[in-house]
């Protein structure tokens, strides 16, 4: 290849790219060896790898002709080879300089063949380089598509493979990161998530721990990522763990500051399977929540309502009053047709609920209580004792023998009910619970991990038991 000697130090070309590929590539690039001689002729004619590296720095990017765009291409990869970059950033180059290849030459043509080949053999150096580290392996892949194919491999940026469970059991440690590996699959991810459910066992710790880590800012959106280990996590531990976070943040203003919105807190909380009645009882306290986005709060809700209504249903119950109570005090408050409206829908919402229209019924007889309503007319303010009596008398015959409804009720005005109507209906709540079995249900509410309900219930078991507290 008969080339003219190059000088970097005289140049009146704008772009010296251009003056490089007519100083060294007189003819059209046909074959292969005329590639490899350039190859050559660059490292004899430019020396210095400072001097290769500096000079692709000032090339930049002018509209290539194609003979133009093999000399670029090449120019890449001798500045990727020798070091320009650190290994990730220079094997992402690398992968450009593949897709480039593609997008500009022919798969049969030798030139194409040839640069492939270089660019190839330093994404796969660099892969093998990466492996084990799962912070230097995502910087590797820089968001290439990842393929998971039928025999169990994956196929990651142009022909490096990897078993797909090797790959998985790399990110061990880091579910973040194992969670961006996720997203870059293309298509269907069940295979993916079949070899993620075979290393359960080993990768469970870092997925739970990762859910007490979706408030740092480096976190995957709390739906996505929960839905992405649903087969891995437990609902019942994170579940809580979840709501625990929720509570610490509850009262402060910035509660969701920097973080995903409420409701995506809340979307990830409906998706849950498995509820216990301690879940859904912290749940309904998150009124600070409730008030970022009723719509979403109110799904949550429904959704632990539906989980506990076949194992729980005293529970589902309580949760249920609990949603329409905080649905008809935002409504005195703002005093906003939205609102009203907002308290229809979730009223027709539990409507359809096995014992929804009980519980709206029950719901509707309860407004004649104040329960700490600004502005309500409450008419138990305006009863003597023998209507307080009748009142009563008329909540049991809506409660019927229905044990869910009376203790889901019971629950409920322990949980809401301020000092002084309290007092009222004390006796209505013992009178509520199952005949021989007050005191074993007051000591399991007294468990409550709300604690105006703990202690009520404790002391009424105290009294069943000891007589007057002291």
């Amino acid at each position: 290849m008969r080339v003219q000697p190059l000088d970097l130090t005289t140049d009146g070309d704008p772009h010296p790219i251009k003056r490089l590929a007519r100083l060294a590539l007189p003819e059209p690039l046909r074959e292969a060896d005329v590639a490899e001689d350039f190859d050559r002729w660059i490292r004899d004619n430019v020396p210095s790898e400072r001097d290769r590296i500096g000079m692709f720095d000032r090339f930049g990017t002018p509209p290539l002709t194609q003979r133009e765009h093999a000399l670029f291409t090449l120019l890449s990869i001798l500045a990727i080879e020798h070091g320009a970059w650190p290994l990730e950033e220079g094997c992402g180059r690398a992968i450009r300089c593949l897709e480039e290849i593609q997008r500009h030459w022919a798969p049969s043509d030798p030139v194409s063949s040839y640069l492939r080949g270089k660019a190839a053999a330093f994404v796969a150096q660099g892969f093998r380089c990466a492996r084990g580290e799962p912070g230097r392996l995502l910087s590797f892949l820089n968001g290439a598509p990842l393929r998971v194919c039928g025999d169990g491999t994956a196929a990651l940026a142009f022909g490096v493979t990897a078993p797909v469970s090797d790959l998985i059991f790399d990110f061990r440690d880091d579910a973040f990161a194992l969670h961006s590996l996720r997203s870059m699959v293309e298509g269907d991810r069940t295979a993916f998530d079949a070899a993620v459910l075979a290393q359960a066992e080993i990768l469970a710790p870092a997925i739970e721990r990762g859910v007490a880590r979706l408030f740092e800012r480096c976190a995957p959106p709390p739906g996505d990522y929960l839905a992405a280990f649903r087969d891995v996590l437990s609902d019942e531990r994170w579940l809580p763990t979840l709501l625990g976070k929720l509570e610490g943040r509850a009262d402060l203003r910035d509660r969701v500051g920097g973080m995903p919105a409420a409701a995506e807190w809340l979307r990830a909380i409906a998706g849950a399977r498995a509820w216990k009645a301690n879940d859904i009882r912290r749940l309904v306290r998150l009124e600070p929540l409730f008030e970022d986005d009723p719509e979403a709060f109110m799904a949550a809700i429904v959704s632990g309502v539906r989980a506990l209504e076949g194992s729980e249903p005293a529970s589902a119950v309580f949760a249920a009053l609990s949603l329409l109570h905080l649905a008809r005090r935002r409504r005195a408050v703002r005093s906003e047709l939205a609102d009203a409206e907002r308290e229809e829908a979730f009223v027709l919402a539990l409507r359809d609920l096995p014992s929804g229209e009980m519980i709206v019924r029950l719901h509707a007889q309860l407004a004649d209580l104040p329960m700490d309503i600004p502005g309500a007319r409450a008419v138990w303010r305006h009863l003597g004792n023998a209507e307080k009596g009748l009142w009563q008398w008329r909540i049991r015959a809506v409660v019927g023998d229905d044990r869910a409804l009376r203790r889901g009720l019971a629950e409920f005005l322990l949980a809401w009910m301020s000092q002084d109507v309290y007092r009222d209906v004390e006796r209505l709540v013992v009178d509520l619970l199952p005949p021989a079995q007050e005191l074993d249900v007051l000591r399991t509410l007294a468990q409550s991990c709300d604690r105006l309900t703990s202690l009520r219930a404790g002391c009424l078991a105290r009294e069943m038991t000891f007589g007057l507290p002291d």
